[in-house]
């Protein structure tokens, strides 16, 4: 280093002691092929990938020739990558929006021992996690309660490697490093999820049987200024994610016999991002555009409804019919019921009806009933209303009103008849109803209705 310039992070490779590699406070990384002949003398090979404090220097336990480095200065790409043992690099931040690394220090990285695209950022904000070599990041909140996080290490305890997590003033934090294999997101993470702390609020996943790297997504909530809203999204599935993007919303139609679906407005509402631990719990992040109040977060969720059929311990049979999925009616394009027969009791049915008020601003309804016979009686039938969207979200708001019923007649896994009474203002109403998307079962053919 250079008279106003100090070693900060240093690295010897797992494969060769000759090869060292060191960061300094301003940026520079130096290069050594020869370390264990080296004196004062030795001339290092120099380069500066970016002007910055380096934070850490990391070999790939994988690969001789791959090494990282970051930085933990404000304003600049954080994460770098050498695949020719540091004497060129580039930027593995990810890509502008929800899945790109934002522009915080980063403390530390380190390799999954087993898997050399999954890497672990120590940074200002907890834990972040890449499972694709660094084109995406996500944040992990379970992580060290998303603490500041100085250093990671990763040791092998019983066979089993795990992650140890040293924050600033907070302790130590260990998980195992559970094999991203085993948590690709598949048909058992369909279902209904919530975080605890905003009781009112919710997503809905629905991942197909036939593992074709989509997944519906129905998140339903608030407005600020507490009013129901519902957006949705044909996602995107990357290993132990969900990707919406873009997140939709809808306005228009007028409930009813007046609904046309020629009024119809859809527009994007934003971005949405889930990551998966297992099939019961995981993260979201999301972050709307201006025009939806710009808000941005990342909250944990957890499973309450598992889907019949589709257990996390591997496939399963659903019961017949087979009637998980969305349905509508097409003179009413715009509108439709999700429903989920529960995976523990089989004879229980949730249903969620995404729809709109006289004024065609969105609504929903919902609740869950036993189906007999292939009837389903919804009595009563529940509307919501109360807490604000964002930050601000306060489960105490929350106004649940009786708002009338709804039955189901499923003739088979592919159609319906649904019949509502709402109330006065409202009167009653029919759909002829069709399967539009499907988890597991019925695969085109007839199902007699079951129990």
């Amino acid at each position: 280093p250079g008279e106003d310039q100090r070693v900060t992070a240093m690295a010897v490779s797992p494969f060769d002691p000759n090869l060292v590699i060191a960061g300094t406070t301003d940026g520079v990384i130096a290069v050594s092929n020869t370390a264990l002949q080296a004196t004062g003398t030795t001339p290092w090979t120099i380069t500066q990938p970016a002007s910055g404090w380096i934070s850490s220097v990391r070999f790939d336990p994988l690969d001789p020739a791959t090494v990282y480095a970051t930085y933990s200065t404000f304003g600049i790409e954080h994460v770098w990558r050498s695949r020719d043992a540091g004497m060129n690099w580039q930027s593995i931040d990810g890509l502008e929006g929800l899945s790109g690394l934002p522009d915080l220090p980063v403390h530390d990285i380190v390799v999954d021992p087993r898997d050399s695209l999954r890497l672990f950022l120590a940074t200002d904000l907890g834990l972040y996690v890449s499972v694709d070599g660094g084109n995406s990041w996500a944040p992990d909140p379970f992580a060290a309660s998303g603490a500041l996080i100085e250093h990671l290490v990763i040791e092998e305890i019983d066979e089993q490697p795990w992650l140890f997590a040293f924050t600033y003033g907070r302790g130590v934090y260990r998980a195992p490093l559970v094999s991203v294999s085993t948590v690709a997101v598949n048909t058992s993470h369909s279902g209904s999820w919530f975080n605890q702390g905003r009781s009112g609020e919710g997503f809905l996943f629905e991942i197909p049987e036939d593992q074709s790297g989509t997944a519906v997504v129905f998140w339903f909530t608030y407005t600020p200024g507490g009013q129901q809203a519902w957006m949705f999204s044909s996602a995107k599935v990357v290993g132990n994610r969900i990707i919406a993007d873009p997140l939709l919303v809808t306005s228009g139609p007028s409930f009813g016999a007046d609904f046309n679906p020629d009024d119809l407005v859809i527009s994007e509402w934003g971005q949405l991002e889930i990551v998966f631990n297992d099939c019961n719990s995981g993260a979201y992040s999301y972050r709307a555009n201006p025009e939806h109040g710009g808000f941005e977060g990342t909250h944990s969720i957890q499973r309450i409804i598992g889907v019949d059929g589709a257990p996390c311990d591997g496939p399963g049979t659903p019961l017949e019919p087979a009637i998980s999925g969305n349905w509508y009616e097409q003179a009413h394009n715009g509108e439709g019921f999700l429903v989920q027969r529960l995976e523990h009791d089989n004879s229980r049915v949730a249903v969620y009806w995404f729809t709109y008020d006289d004024d065609g601003n969105q609504a929903w309804l919902f609740n869950a009933g036993d189906i007999d016979n292939g009837q389903l009686v919804l009595d009563p039938l529940y509307v919501t209303s109360g807490p604000s969207f964002g930050p601000g979200y306060e489960p105490d708001d929350l106004l649940l009103t009786e708002w009338g019923r709804l039955e189901f007649d499923f003739e088979d896994c592919e159609q319906a008849v649904a019949n509502y009474q709402g109330p006065e203002t409202v009167g009653s109403g029919g759909f002829d109803l069709e399967r539009l998307t499907r988890v597991i079962g019925c695969d085109g053919q007839n199902s007699s209705p079951g129990q």
